[in-house]
């Protein structure tokens, strides 16, 4: 079991006291810090407290319908999580595809220099099928696009559906998820993300604005 805990921590710094210039910086630390097998609900601040994952997944396992031919891939990493579990509940025939995004996003340079790249597993030829698309998180709708230019350099699936766990507002792109989860709009500076550990959790953070 893994006990790494990551905190996010933003400083600012005078950079020109006759201009009272600011710049942020935003630092990780890791602490190490046994986690419960179960984690409670991320506090959203004026939120009612969020389902947990898992009661999300069934709920989106009750609106996909049923079909022969689907085939599932998920976007690396959150998304694979989400799509291992509905692959298993709604018992699909072929193997689950896995999907990494990073080389084709459009925001590359500013989500670091050294990107965790991880292999994509397509295990079948698509053309002409019908293809689910996973997500854990959809926020500006970047990854989404970018899975969708992926996807179109392997084949010509007949067409895409998009599985959302969590919706959290913010998009950039025209891009709306066929099922989803839960919508949660958030602000700018709050961030959710999906933590797999013995159980699923949404882990929050809300940055503090720089004054």
């Amino acid at each position: 079991m893994t006990y790494m805990l990551t905190f996010s921590v933003r400083i600012c710094l005078v950079l020109n006291q006759n201009l009272n210039t600011l710049n942020s910086y935003d630092f990780s630390f890791l602490i190490m810090k046994k986690l419960p097998t179960k984690q409670p609900a991320a506090p959203v601040p004026g939120q009612t407290p969020i389902p947990q994952p898992e009661a999300l997944i069934r709920q989106l396992q009750q609106q996909i319908p049923p079909a022969g031919d689907l085939l599932m891939i998920g976007i690396h990493s959150g998304g694979v999580i989400i799509a291992q579990r509905l692959h298993k509940a709604l018992a699909i025939a072929e193997p689950l595809g896995m999907l990494d995004i990073n080389f084709y996003r459009d925001d590359f340079s500013q989500v670091g220099l050294q990107p965790v790249i991880r292999s994509s597993h397509l295990p079948w030829d698509f053309d002409a099928r019908n293809i689910l698309l996973v997500d854990d998180i959809l926020h500006t709708g970047r990854t989404v696009r970018a899975a969708m230019n992926a996807l179109f350099d392997y084949g010509r699936p007949a067409s895409i559906r998009l599985a959302v766990l969590l919706d959290r507002g913010g998009r950039e792109l025209p891009v709306q998820p066929d099922y989803l989860g839960l919508l949660l709009p958030l602000q700018a500076q709050q961030h959710i993300k999906l933590i797999q550990d013995q159980a699923l959790y949404f882990l929050f953070r809300d940055d503090p604005p720089c004054r």
